[in-house]
């Protein structure tokens, strides 16, 4: 499906991608003519846009739970109990609770979401890092499970659960939606990058659902391994990582030309050593084109 509105292209990720790690097939959730609203959406994407604009921060993870929150009011089954519920006792934040929602057989279940977008570990086979490195898929995963997902049990959400009339017990769901990156690890690898589907090149977690939506990253000192069959470079730009450029509404910076790219990224590594997320086009066999995503590190990445 291809939309005009980026907003709109982005819940759609939500609705369809696979997801890097569930414990509830959410997707069993959505309406059944959710398609349709996602087109009507496109035409008249003001509550939508609304929504986001309510949004007081523009961090990517803000601006995914606000377009998840939209998804699950106005195009699930979900009766949304209440989202973004702090539990404080007089010491501290005890955690957060995403959303609390009931399912039409009556059963209650609590969502913690996330949109991650990790790379395969250049020093330990099948591990998946976030790009500035300070979070990873097990990391993640197990605060997850071993807290945020016990807030709801703890005896201080007592006075919660009773404004709420709730005594039933919760299921709680771990929903990690995005994107994982194999790694370009010596110019051998692009025979796959070039010639078949995407998959993993390693999975060593055997949680991570190994159908979610991959692409590849390569360090700056390997860029020239795609020279031959580079065709352009469109960069992403937070909260725009989600899904592939609608042009109209993101504000990109295209390369047509391979060595201009690569100088453009050596450069700006100079000042800011963050990776850089791009969508790439690139020949994939004969006369074929192929578009994926790439992440391009620095040297001491």
């Amino acid at each position: 499906m291809h939309f005009k509105n980026q907003v709109v292209s982005d819940l759609a990720f939500i609705l369809q991608a696979p997801l890097i790690y569930q414990d509830m097939a959410i997707s069993e959730f959505w309406l059944s003519d959710w398609r349709i609203r996602l087109n009507i959406l496109d035409q008249e994407p003001k509550p939508l846009i609304d929504k986001i604009n309510q949004c007081k921060s523009h961090f990517l993870g803000s601006y995914f739970e606000t377009i998840f929150s939209f998804a699950i009011n106005n195009l699930s089954s979900f009766d949304v109990i209440f989202e973004h519920k702090q539990l404080i006792s007089p010491d501290r934040t005890l955690g957060e609770i995403d959303a609390l929602v009931r399912t039409q057989d009556g059963k209650l279940h609590q969502f913690e979401v996330a949109i991650k977008f990790y790379l395969e570990s250049n020093r330990e086979l099948g591990h998946w890092v976030g790009p500035n490195k300070n979070d990873s898929f097990i990391k993640k995963y197990d605060r997850a499970k071993n807290h945020q997902l016990k807030v709801l049990a703890l005896p201080e959400a007592s006075v919660l659960m009773s404004d709420y009339n709730l005594n039933e017990p919760i299921n709680a769901h771990l929903l990690m939606f995005g994107i994982l990156y194999n790694q370009i690890a010596k110019s051998d690898d692009l025979t796959l990058f070039q010639h078949q589907p995407m998959t993993f090149l390693a999975v060593k977690e055997e949680k991570i659902n190994q159908a979610a939506k991959t692409g590849f990253w390569i360090n700056e000192d390997n860029l020239i391994w795609l020279k031959d069959d580079f065709i352009s470079a469109q960069e992403l730009f937070k909260p725009h990582w989600i899904s592939d450029p609608v042009e109209q509404e993101v504000s990109t910076q295209k390369s047509l030309h391979f060595s201009a790219w690569q100088d453009d990224i050596k450069e700006k590594f100079k000042q800011d050593n963050r990776p850089r997320h791009f969508v790439i086009k690139w020949k994939k066999s004969g006369f074929d084109s192929h578009y994926t995503r790439l992440f391009v590190v620095p040297s001491l990445w």
